[in-house]
């Protein structure tokens, strides 16, 4: 709750652009119902983190699961900082039909000149 106040204080203030993700973490990977816009959902356990789940920002929503664990590849790291705004790296490349190609920096979506959404630097 104070997180979620602080990170709205300082929107409004200014001081950080508001975040198009806001972690959460779950033990278990969210249903297509639970996953809410806008939220980046960690699935862990007690010792691993295993699964990074949220909507493509690019307008499709497809559920993006991308993988944590060391003993897969490809592999994607996830830290939420202290306002639980992701950062996601490396980049992030649908290969569907959308086929957008993004970084997460603190919640916020930057997109890759390749991405199809060249026009935009980031959403807001």
């Amino acid at each position: 709750m104070l997180k979620t106040w602080l990170r709205t204080a300082f929107v409004a203030l200014g001081w950080i652009k508001r975040p198009v993700f806001v972690g959460e973490i779950m033990p278990r990977h969210p249903s297509s119902q639970e996953l809410a816009e806008g939220a980046l959902v960690l699935v862990k356990d007690a010792k691993h983190d295993k699964w990074a789940c949220f909507r493509c920002p690019g307008g499709c929503g497809q559920k993006v699961q991308l993988s944590l664990s060391a003993q897969r590849s490809p592999r994607w790291k996830v830290k939420l900082d202290y306002l639980d705004r992701p950062i996601v790296s490396p980049s992030v490349r649908m290969t569907n039909s959308c086929g957008c190609h993004f970084w997460i920096h603190n919640g916020v979506v930057s997109w890759c000149p390749d991405s199809g959404h060249q026009d935009m630097k980031s959403i807001r």
